[in-house]
């Protein structure tokens, strides 16, 4: 089932910290279906299965490979063109490399402006969903 045939865009929100997945749900709050995952091989196979309208993936904790999972996303055919947005630190380095190298969507470097991520996330959702129409 493609889960964009509900009324509410549909987040992927890559994350190991559970404090920051809860004030990123809590942040985007009621208006989203969120999905919740910690690593790149839960994440990849939730994505081939669901095709969600945005992943939002942290690249900041240490030893931690999302920007792999952003690669793969590149040249995974079935997964070529789902809107990412990541989150770096305040440097805009993710994990020791330079964000921009996974080509995002979106980057937002921590601490970040609530107001100003629930923004961007609205408008990449209404991209994808131009696109999912098209």
């Amino acid at each position: 089932m493609d889960i964009r045939s509900t009324t509410r865009p549909t987040v992927v929100l890559v994350e190991e910290e559970p404090v920051f997945r809860r004030v990123l749900a809590l942040t985007l709050g009621p208006g989203f279906d969120i999905v919740e995952t910690e690593g790149r091989n839960d994440t990849l196979a939730r994505l081939r299965a669901q095709r969600p309208s945005l992943v939002v993936a942290d690249l900041t904790t240490p030893g931690h490979r999302d920007h792999r999972l952003i690669a793969d996303m590149q040249t995974d055919p079935g997964l070529r063109g789902l809107r990412t947005l990541v989150f770096c630190n305040r440097h805009g380095r993710a994990d020791g490399q330079q964000s921009d190298h996974c080509q995002a969507d979106a980057v937002f470097r921590k601490p970040f402006r609530p107001t100003r991520f629930l923004q961007e996330v609205e408008r990449l959702c209404s991209l994808a969903e131009t696109n999912c129409a098209a």
